[in-house]
């Protein structure tokens, strides 16, 4: 038995609402041990490791390289390009601000924190993770967490690769995504330049490391959980202060869903 948490329209779960415990944000209460997918700059692994407490754990998985972020930074340093190139030069005045942070400077600064016991990062792609010996070592997660990280992956099946392999080893998962729609039109050009990415990455091969490569809508991701063997119960979205739709693992006997 299993449950499932999904993103639906434009949610985006808050990074702090976590910590509360309450079920219909799909608290993560103190003690939990967290498998946290995709934790890029690690800030939503830090709000992660504060819900678990001095008594829980995450266990962050990503196989960006250390220097990711570096091409961000290099660009926003970097002189302005003609227009023909379709790139907007960033104004900047202060290098010592700019940018996203490195990957292993946003680790190292977490870990050096007072949540950094709490946190352990692991640089391996996250089905290498969960099909090896590590992770069989740890006897299991309470969660899995995808925040923002599900378009990253390099192709769309991904997802339900992933999660047919967590059935076994996790108990409840959370993923909050965007929708790839808007109803504020300030969103619009974020929403089509999303979009517009994501088309001609599909035509890229596997080796691209665009940020955007296959990111899906909220019923794509949810037949993505079906594929792997989860069974809806709910939907909700941010608007209405819930931020999650709650999903659960298919029984195997009679075809019924447990919760």
């Amino acid at each position: 038995m299993a449950d499932f948490l999904s993103a639906s329209q434009i949610i985006t779960l808050l990074p702090w609402s976590i910590a509360s415990g309450s079920s219909e944000s799909g608290g993560i209460p103190p003690g939990s041990k967290v498998l946290e997918i995709g934790p890029g700059q690690v800030d939503f692994t830090v709000a992660l490791a504060d819900a678990v407490g001095p008594t829980g754990y995450v266990v962050a998985v990503d196989n960006a390289p250390p220097d990711y972020g570096m091409v961000a930074r290099n660009r926003l340093l970097s002189p302005p390009r003609p227009l023909k190139h379709l790139i907007l030069p960033w104004l900047v005045t202060d290098s010592s601000t700019i940018g996203t942070p490195l990957i292993e400077e946003a680790q190292a600064f977490s870990v050096a924190s007072p949540l950094g016991d709490r946190i352990g990062f692991v640089r391996a792609g996250p089905l290498d993770f969960l099909s090896s010996a590590i992770e069989v070592a740890i006897q299991g997660f309470d969660f899995i967490v995808f925040y923002h990280c599900s378009g990253y992956f390099n192709r769309p099946n991904y997802v339900t690769r992933l999660l047919k392999l967590a059935r076994s080893r996790v108990c409840t998962g959370l993923i909050a995504e965007y929708s790839l729609s808007t109803s504020l039109r300030a969103a619009v050009p974020h929403v089509l330049s999303a979009l517009v990415n994501n088309t001609l990455e599909s035509l890229q091969s596997e080796a691209s490391m665009r940020n955007i490569r296959s990111a899906q809508t909220p019923p794509q991701i949810i037949r993505a959980a079906e594929g792997a063997g989860w069974a809806g119960e709910d939907t909700g979205d941010r608007h209405t202060g819930t931020q999650t739709a709650r999903w659960a693992q298919g029984s195997q006997h009679g075809g019924q869903v447990q919760v």
